[in-house]
């Protein structure tokens, strides 16, 4: 009878352990059962389907012509929060197009439409990465500002195209980087562009400064260099703060054109931010003179999952050629993503 009781007691305990480790499938399926997909998300979930199969058709392929290791495929997702990543800080697959509708008091309506693609190929080398961009940054001083304006004086100094290409990263550390990239230029007609960009990172106190030095050769517009001094820091847990200066010299540029952009944003929800954004841009040649001051106050939004967000974008442009008069115009900006993103 005492046998009897310790094995009966012995199965309870390994029972009793069981159900501790193990929970009821019932339980978590009700806690972790996702919703019913709609529609929307099916197509979503397709082209993203479209976009993966041939980013990781070319991985294989130059993984396969390149090494004979088979390295473990990796998750290539990245998360969209509206901040364009640059070619080197890609971490995934994806496509961001962007339809921009620009109300204008001089203009009425001007339509434009941007994209950037990321591909890290992962499978041949952690260091090489796949890019291409609607817009050149090279040539850009006020990356952070949309205007129509300024787009429309890029494109007469033909400085303003597309670019695509393949980037090697020689050395790539926490605060530090070094990135040989080749490709092309693409708006009127192809040009080769070849860039070597390295980038040095210095936190202190709560601010995080960066500096960032660019030298470029492509057909179309000669040699340049691009110089950046950004700061950045966070507070009151919902808010950021950060500033941009940057120059630019080429063979096509109007002496060394140079800018600064000051931005503040605070984050209210997952869903939904406010910013305020200031920018001057100018040159040195034939003088030293302010150009463009600018301003606007963006408003954004997921609208559906977290892969379509909307930016309502209302601001001024106090332009040289317009005396520095107060030009009111309004952005409406439709960001879409499809691929492979979350958090890293």
């Amino acid at each position: 009878m005492t046998s009897l009781c310790r094995h009966c007691f012995r199965y309870l305990c390994v029972a009793f352990g069981l159900a501790v480790l193990f929970p009821s499938a019932s339980g978590a399926d009700a806690e972790t059962q996702p919703t019913e997909p709609s529609f929307v998300d099916l197509q979503h979930d397709r082209l993203s389907d479209w976009i993966l199969r041939p980013a990781e058709g070319i991985n294989r392929y130059f993984r396969e012509a390149f090494t004979r290791d088979e390295d473990k495929e990796s998750r290539l997702i990245q998360r969209f929060y509206g901040d364009r990543l640059s070619a080197e800080e890609v971490r995934g697959t994806y496509i961001t197009i962007s339809p921009i509708l620009t109300i204008h008091e001089k203009e009425d309506v001007n339509v434009d439409v941007d994209f950037s693609a990321r591909l890290r190929l992962r499978q041949i080398h952690d260091r090489l990465r796949i890019f291409a961009d609607s817009r050149d940054p090279d040539h850009d001083i006020l990356e952070g500002v949309f205007s129509p304006q300024y787009r429309r004086e890029l494109e007469e100094d033909e400085r303003d195209a597309g670019a695509a290409g393949l980037i090697y990263m020689i050395t790539e550390r926490a605060d530090r980087s070094l990135s040989l990239s080749s490709g092309l230029r693409y708006r009127r007609g192809v040009s080769p562009k070849i860039r070597l960009r390295g980038t040095l990172d210095y936190p202190f106190a709560a601010w995080n400064a960066r500096v960032a030095q660019s030298a470029f050769w492509d057909r179309q517009t000669g040699f340049g260099e691009k110089t950046e001094l950004s700061f950045r820091r966070s507070f009151l847990e919902i808010g950021r703060f950060g500033s941009t200066s940057a120059a630019t010299w080429s063979e096509t540029s109007q002496g060394v054109d140079w800018g600064q952009f000051l931005s503040c944003s605070a984050h209210f929800s997952p869903r939904k931010s406010l910013a305020l954004k200031t920018g001057i841009r100018g040159h040195t040649h034939p003088s030293t003179v302010p150009q463009q001051y600018a301003i606007r106050i963006p408003y954004r939004q997921r609208i559906f999952r977290d892969w379509l967000f909307i930016e309502l974008e209302p601001g001024a442009d106090f332009l040289r050629e317009n005396d520095y008069r107060f030009t009111p115009l309004m952005n409406i900006t439709l960001d879409i993503v499809l691929g492979s993103f979350g958090s890293d």
